[in-house]
C-alpha cells in the first residue's frame, strides 16, 4: 500500500455515540463487575458472549472489553439484539 492508515488519515467528525451495557444471566452468580471478571477468568476461553452480530456496537464493545481486561471470551454472533437477548434470558449464553 502506498499510504499509512495511521499517519495519512485523521478524524474530522464524531459519527455516532453508543452506550454499552454488560448484562449477565443470573446463573453466572456475579453481582458486580469484579465478581464477573473473576468468573470469566475462571472459565478461560470457554466463556461465551452474545453480540447482536458482526460489525455491531455490541461486537465492538466486546472487543474493547477484551483489550481492556486482557481476557479472550468467545463472541457468539446473532442476527440482531433481540435474538441475543432471548438466548441470554433463556440461559443459552451467560453474557451480552
Amino acid at each position: 500500500m502506498q499510504y499509512d492508515a495511521v499517519r495519512d488519515f485523521a478524524p474530522i467528525a464524531l459519527v455516532a455515540r453508543s452506550a454499552q451495557v454488560l448484562v449477565v444471566h443470573p446463573s453466572v452468580g456475579a453481582r458486580t463487575l469484579k465478581e464477573f471478571l473473576e468468573h470469566v477468568r475462571s472459565k478461560g476461553p470457554a466463556m461465551n458472549f452474545a453480540t447482536a452480530g458482526a460489525g455491531t456496537s455490541s461486537r465492538f464493545g466486546l472487543e474493547l472489553f477484551k483489550i481492556t481486561t486482557g481476557l479472550d471470551p468467545i463472541a457468539v454472533h446473532y442476527k440482531g439484539g433481540a435474538a441475543a437477548l432471548n438466548d441470554l434470558l433463556g440461559g443459552q449464553v451467560p453474557a451480552i
